[in-house]
């Protein structure tokens, strides 16, 4: 999918996008920076 998104496909980067705003496919952090979530996500289950 990745690799999709890397070439252009909108769609696979909407994906790509929706897997790393859940934490799939990055390297954990626990610590929230003081960053606040105030945007509503257009990723189903999120």
């Amino acid at each position: 999918m990745k690799a999709l998104a890397e070439s252009g496909d909108v769609e696979a980067q909407f994906y790509v996008a929706c897997m790393y705003e859940d934490g799939q496919g990055v390297p954990k952090n626990h610590d929230d920076g003081g960053v606040e979530e105030t945007a509503q996500s257009d990723c189903v289950g999120s």
